[in-house]
């Protein structure tokens, strides 16, 4: 089975990530509709997903998916004896905190934007943000995963995250962080992002701020855009800078630029502003207006969030909307190198810091890491001990085996060694008669 989602033709535009924004758009959408058999309307308009059955079509997926997915990994080879060095280092910082964190009172989220630039792949994950609800903090944290992070994919070794998607699905790709990066995720939403357009013209568009570079940078992608589906262009050119009310195209350009600043950092950080508008946007929503937004949007979706979850969330929509919401994104300044075009952080510090973010004083307790590494160390050096023994063992028995096979040997030479006729039997007493 293969998942299709929505507007292939338009797969090329690359890394939007609609994905919150329509989770986020979800919620504003039907929280405040509260009888059951409207929820459950809703909730069949998604597409929903077990996790069972989505590792079942990614195993009978295409394998040139998986191909295709692998075609930038890390060449290992290339790399220079202190980058060696380094990449083994961070793997091996990896297995040393076997921990992930877990609390009652924060619910995780990633939201996946699949880019495919055609219908014969599953595509690369693209745009991943870790939506992070804390209700002890009062916070909501939007933690983007940048595209071409490291990521140590068994059995096909190092590679960049986006290619994790392509590999094993959206299942694969919440695998994937929680083992590198050691945060526990609960669900997961996944979204051809090339549906923003739709999205924001459903919501009444989003309030974003620009300056000159930017609008100029934009409107060349509107025209793109524009033309891609046969829209004219020039009710969506932006004419003026500061903040404006973008409707869908404008949106989604905005969403797009990486011309204009720091390259993809800048671009993750137009994503999470455009999310964030979306929030704005979604509270302020009439209730006659839920419906028709609601019909437009929910059916974007695959996710694998139960339904009874889900209701719970939306129960819970009037408070999460009033948090603070916080942006930020891995790898962290200053705590990466690049190696063939792939972000390897420093797993370590990296590690220790999205648990600060994310759980601050309820994350999982120095001296219970210290005592399950204590453990884990004890284990291995057991482990150790008796692989040890096992060799010593097998090492004096081949010793054994050795000498006496040098036993037999010298026994066989000295039984094929010539007799001195003195020394025969016969020949001895016929001499003596």
């Amino acid at each position: 089975m293969r998942i299709r989602l929505p507007f292939p033709k338009m797969a090329l535009w690359k890394r939007i990530l609609i994905l919150i924004l329509i989770i986020v758009g979800i919620l504003a959408l039907i929280g405040g509709i509260t009888a059951y058999g409207a929820y459950k309307h809703y909730y069949n308009l998604t597409n929903y997903v077990s996790d069972e059955d989505m590792k079942a079509a990614s195993e009978k997926s295409d394998k040139a998916d998986t191909e295709k997915a692998l075609e930038e990994a890390l060449d290992e080879e290339t790399l220079t004896a202190e980058e060696a060095a380094y990449l083994e280092s961070q793997a091996s910082a990896i297995q040393d905190n076997p921990v992930l964190p877990n609390d009652a009172d924060v619910y995780n989220v990633l939201l996946i934007g699949v880019d495919r630039r055609d219908t014969s792949w599953e595509g690369n994950s693209d745009a991943m943000i870790l939506c992070s609800v804390n209700k002890k903090t009062q916070k909501v944290h939007l933690m983007s995963f940048m595209r071409d992070l490291y990521a140590s994919i068994p059995p096909y070794g190092t590679n960049k995250l986006n290619s994790s998607c392509a590999i094993g699905g959206p299942t694969k790709t919440v695998e994937v962080i929680e083992e590198n990066y050691k945060v526990d995720i609960d669900n997961y939403v996944c979204v051809d992002f090339t549906s923003l357009t739709d999205v924001v013209d459903a919501i009444g568009g989003v309030d974003i701020t620009i300056d000159e570079k930017e609008r100029v940078a934009l409107n060349k992608m509107i025209v793109a855009q524009c033309s891609m589906r046969d829209e004219p262009s020039e009710g969506h050119l932006l004419n003026t800078t500061g903040t404006i009310h973008m409707d869908g195209y404008q949106a989604l350009a905005y969403a797009r630029c990486r011309n204009v600043g720091n390259s993809d950092w800048q671009r993750t950080e137009r994503q999470r502003t455009v999310i964030m508008a979306m929030a704005d946007q979604g509270r302020a929503l009439k209730l006659s207006e839920l419906n028709a937004t609601a019909e437009k949007v929910l059916p974007l979706i695959t996710h694998n969030i139960p339904e009874g979850r889900l209701l719970s969330l939306l129960t819970s929509l009037p408070t999460f909307l009033s948090y603070d919401i916080l942006s930020t994104r891995v790898p962290y300044d200053n705590t990466y190198t690049i190696m063939n075009e792939i972000l390897v952080p420093d797993m370590t510090v990296t590690q220790a810091t999205i648990q600060d973010e994310l759980y601050g004083e309820d994350k999982v307790h120095q001296e219970e890491l210290e005592e399950i590494a204590a453990e884990k160390e004890a284990e291995e050096a057991a482990k150790e001990a008796q692989e040890q023994a096992a060799a010593e063992k097998a090492a004096a028995e081949e010793a054994e085996k050795e000498a006496a096979e040098r036993k037999a040997a010298a026994g066989l030479r000295d039984m094929t060694q010539p007799l001195k006729t003195s020394d025969h039997p016969l020949v001895a007493s016929d001499a003596e008669n």
